[in-house]
Formats: structure tokens, C-alpha cells, sequence
């Protein structure tokens, strides 16, 4: 039995990012594979956010370099160019907290509108976070899911989403897994 899957598939794409970029050449590790990104998809996610967010920090924030010389041992234009690099730095930091405090002023006032709205005075400010925080998780949840199923359900009739797993039900009956065969 062979299947045939694109490399430049969204599956794919994902099992190379988290596992390994050389293809696997039988469908069983692959689909069970998949079946576990799924499973802690939020767990990896999470720790991929965390790398951007990270990697976005350490381009913003600027890194203390060691200069070999000695600040009495430098020309004028070495001390300029030391002098607009260092300028050039805070200015970096200057805007990177500049834009952390606005983010975290726009959402205290989110809370203290949407608080005052609800009345956290009523039920409390725990059960006030709870509620928001709820909403705004189902708010993304569906926002991610339309913005899925939109990109997804023109592709199904393409792709071999419903052939794998029907091939994989086969496998466990015949015990034997399909070849895959890449393009």
C-alpha cells in the first residue's frame, strides 16, 4: 500500500518544525505522531510563543559588548561612534518600554471599564477576572477556529485529510503500514 503527501502540506510543515525535518517513509509513526502534536499542541505553542517573544526581546534590548579598549585610549571619532551607539541603545530601550507601559495601561483600563460595566463591586474582582478572562479566551477561540476552518475546508477536497486516517483504520486490521511517498 503506498499514500502520497506533499511536503509543502501544513502537517508536514508542523512535523518538520517539532520532530524532524528528514520525512518519515512509513505512515504509522507519522500518524501517530501528528495524533500527539495535536494532543499538546498547546503545550508547544506555548513554548514556540515563548521563543518569538524572547527572540524579540533580545533584537529590542541591546546586549552589553565588551570593548577591548580603554575609553582613555580611544580617538575622538572612536569615542562619537561609541557615544551615538550608546544613544542608538537607549533609544531602543527608551521604546521598548514606552511600548510594554502602553500595552499594560490599555489593558488596566480595559478592566476598569469592562469592571465598572459589570459591576466588580457586585460579585468581586475575582469572579470579575474570571468572567473576562473567559471571554476573552472563547472570543479567540472562535476567532482561531473561523480563521481555521476558512483556510482548511478549501483544501480538504485536495488533500488526503480523509484518506490517512481511513488508511490508517486498514493498517490495523491488515497490520501492515502503507508506504509513504513524498512530492
Amino acid at each position: 500500500m503506498n499514500i502520497t503527501l506533499n511536503k509543502n502540506s501544513w502537517h508536514f510543515k508542523i512535523y518538520s518544525k517539532v520532530i524532524s525535518e528528514t520525512p518519515p517513509k512509513s505512515l504509522c509513526p507519522y500518524f501517530w505522531s501528528m495524533i500527539a502534536l495535536t494532543v499538546f499542541s498547546p503545550c508547544i505553542l506555548l513554548v514556540f510563543l515563548l521563543k518569538k517573544v524572547s527572540l524579540f526581546f533580545d533584537r529590542i534590548v541591546p546586549k552589553k559588548k565588551k570593548t577591548k579598549k580603554d575609553i582613555f585610549s580611544m580617538t575622538s571619532e572612536e569615542l562619537d561612534e561609541d557615544l551615538k551607539k550608546m544613544k542608538k541603545n537607549a533609544r531602543r530601550s527608551e521604546i521598548a518600554g514606552k511600548i510594554l507601559f502602553g500595552v499594560w495601561i490599555t489593558f488596566m483600563f480595559i478592566i476598569v471599564i469592562v469592571g465598572t460595566y459589570f459591576g466588580i463591586q457586585k460579585d468581586g474582582v475575582y469572579v470579575f477576572l474570571r468572567m473576562l478572562f473567559s471571554m476573552i479566551g472563547m472570543a479567540t477561540s472562535i476567532y482561531w477556529f473561523i480563521r481555521g476552518l476558512v483556510y482548511v475546508i478549501p483544501k480538504i477536497t485536495n488533500s488526503n485529510v480523509i484518506k490517512v486516517p481511513v488508511e490508517m483504520i486498514k493498517a490495523v486490521y491488515t497490520k501492515t503500514c502503507p508506504i509513504i511517498n513524498w512530492k
